[in-house]
This record gives C-alpha cells, structure tokens and sequence, in this order.
C-alpha cells in the first residue's frame, strides 16, 4: 500500500462506479467475456477494462489520467488460523485509483 494524494487535472477522472458508466461496464465486460470464451481465448477477458476506457476516450476524445473503480478484496481462505490476518471479503470491494498519468501522483 502506498500513502500518496492523487490531482487529476480537471474532468481527466473517468469514475467507473458512476451508476451509468458501472452499468454500461458491466454489459461490455459480460459481452466481452463471452465473446472470447467463444472463440477459445479466455485470456483476452483479462484485457478487457483496458478496452473499455480506450473505448470511453475515443468517444469522448479525451485521455483520462485516473481510473476510479471497486475490486474484490484479496482472497484469505489461506490465512485461517490464530494469528491470520482479518477477513477482508466481510469489508466488500475495495476502491481502487489506476493512476495512468504520474504526474497526478503527489508524495506524502
């Protein structure tokens, strides 16, 4: 984990948790996904959120430099015992900031 602030320039900030923008990701994640089960190739679901903001930009004809979206918290099945960490599937999804313009990052 990193202690930084992020300064995205204005409106250089594409929240995929908006509820419009979560609901459109969620159709293009589940097309995108079958698409490529269909065609034997799993592994390109993988690049599948990276396909979505290049979509958004070219639409919007603009580069975002932060990325805003939830992700699943790690998975702890194998930290059961006395001394394990806690159970962070009971916090929910985590926010997650994809920085893709460092100059946005400011040091503590």
């Amino acid at each position: 984990m990193l202690d930084v602030s992020i300064n995205p320039p204005e409106g250089r900030l594409l929240d995929l948790e908006a509820h419009e923008m979560k609901h459109r990701l969620l159709r293009f994640l589940n097309d995108t996904y079958k698409r490529t089960l269909a065609k034997g190739r799993p592994s390109l679901a993988e690049t599948a959120y990276d396909q979505f903001v290049a979509i958004i930009e070219k639409e919007l004809e603009k580069k975002f430099a932060v990325v805003y979206v939830t992700v699943s918290p790690p998975q702890t099945h194998h930290w059961e015992g006395r001394d394990s960490f806690p159970h962070f599937d009971t916090l929910g999804m985590a926010p997650c900031y994809v920085v893709k313009d460092k100059s946005c990052i400011l040091m503590q």
